[in-house]
């Protein structure tokens, strides 16, 4: 079977984190303030439970990680944000109250940060020790690409159908550009998850690359 190179994989699952976070922070106030026609505290209130939980998430996956491996809490977040996204696309209409997005994001946030710090900590364990550095500069570089890249299509999805739709008022057009939005989502977390696949289940390290915490078991 063809093996993709750990890293690229991992730096592939890195990106896709990152734009689906920073994507869904720029959509859900959108589709708040201009659908729901709430208030710009309200929809700013609504990442705030997603932003508790992934503050207290993040430590626990570290332990998860030490104690268990990379592969178990990555491959739980992964299909935790999967099906947060899936649920965003498939009930928008039904789910989308300022509470659905607030509990949406919630879901969506805890299996982010379960998936994500390890992601980088499980790439810079796997490569050789003097490009260490270098792993940490890429996927630095990544998450910031992946987050000017998201903020820019996500936007632009909505304001496409804000200005040039030509179906309904202006609550309605947000709601189309915000499914489009949410479906590009959805296969964002797809690519993401076929990587975390062909990294932690198809991939297998060899003596360089164990982790630290495998070591002496």
């Amino acid at each position: 079977m063809f093996r993709f190179p750990t890293i690229r994989t991992a730096a592939v699952t890195y990106f896709g984190l990152q734009f689906m976070n920073i994507g869904l922070s720029v959509v859900l106030p959108t589709y708040a303030v201009y659908v729901m026609r709430t208030n710009s505290f309200v929809a700013g209130l609504i990442l705030l439970p997603g932003s508790l939980v992934g503050a207290f998430t993040s430590p626990f996956a570290g332990i998860l990680a030490d104690r268990y491996g990379a592969k178990w809490p990555v491959s739980i977040g992964a299909a935790i944000f999967l099906i947060a996204t899936w649920a965003m696309m498939a009930f928008q209409r039904p789910l989308l109250t300022p509470w659905g997005l607030a509990l949406s994001f919630a879901c969506f946030r805890f299996g982010f940060n379960l998936a994500f710090s390890n992601t980088i900590s499980y790439a810079a364990a796997t490569a050789d020790h003097a490009l260490t550095p270098d792993v940490n500069s890429c996927f630095n570089m990544l998450q910031q690409f992946a987050g000017a890249v998201s903020v820019t299509l996500a936007t632009a999805l909505i304001s496409y159908q804000q200005h040039f739709a030509k179906l309904g008022h202006l609550p309605y057009r947000t709601y189309l550009g915000s499914r489009h939005a949410f479906i590009m989502m959805f296969l964002i977390a797809i690519v993401v998850v076929s990587m975390i696949y062909l990294t932690y289940h198809v991939n297998r390290p060899n003596k360089k690359m164990t982790l630290p915490h495998k070591k002496g078991a």
